[in-house]
Formats: C-alpha cells, sequence, structure tokens
C-alpha cells in the first residue's frame, strides 16, 4: 500500500480485497491505514475506502463496537488530523453509540444487507 508505483484505484482494489479479513487481522490493517495515512504514503480516499467501507463491503467496525481494540482504533482515528470532520462526526455518533450496529442488523433483518 505504502508502494508509490500502484495507484490510488489499485490500492483500493487491494484494501477491499482484505475485507473479508476476520476482526484481529482487519484491525491490524486498519492501524497500518492509519500509520500510512499519517505519513502521506497513502490518500484520504484510500484510507476511507479500505478502514470504512460500504456496509455491503463490511460491517466489522460496526458490529464490534464494543471490542477493547475496535474502541481503540476509532478514539486512534478520531485523534487524528488528517481524518475529515464528518468521518469523526460518524465515529462519534453512529459506530460508537451503536446506531450504526443497529442499523446494520436492521438491514439485514429487512434483506438490504447480507
Amino acid at each position: 500500500m505504502k508502494d508509490s508505483e500502484f495507484t490510488d484505484q489499485q490500492k483500493v482494489i487491494i484494501a477491499l480485497s482484505m475485507q473479508g479479513l476476520d476482526l484481529p487481522w482487519f484491525l491490524l490493517l486498519t492501524n497500518d491505514m492509519l500509520r500510512l495515512l499519517e505519513s502521506g504514503l497513502i490518500s484520504y480516499d484510500v484510507f476511507k475506502l479500505a478502514v470504512f467501507p460500504p456496509l455491503d463491503w463490511n460491517t466489522k467496525l460496526a458490529e464490534n463496537y464494543e471490542q477493547p481494540d475496535v474502541v481503540r482504533f476509532l478514539h486512534l482515528v478520531l485523534k487524528s488530523e488528517k481524518v475529515e470532520d464528518r468521518r469523526r462526526e460518524i465515529i462519534r455518533e453512529r459506530i460508537l453509540t451503536g446506531k450504526a450496529k443497529l442499523s446494520v442488523l436492521n438491514m439485514r433483518d429487512t434483506g438490504l444487507l447480507r
């Protein structure tokens, strides 16, 4: 991901291909993505799609928002100056409150999400 030979589009493809990782491995990926973002080695768009993809790609952070490692990571994201205000707002108001998890569960119940 930090290799400048890859385009942002290629990096997004790589990131999306890793969305099926189990939670511990996904958290390793997310922490790496935050570190790469803060060091300027990836763009914000790559970071956002790797860590906060659409729900049809990944719901791990929303569904595991109470796990200590997830909470720790989300608080690191909140502190990052490289993260957009809107993303911080979503983390504070939707993910850390459990509202995002409820949305995921409701979408599954109604068949909008697998």
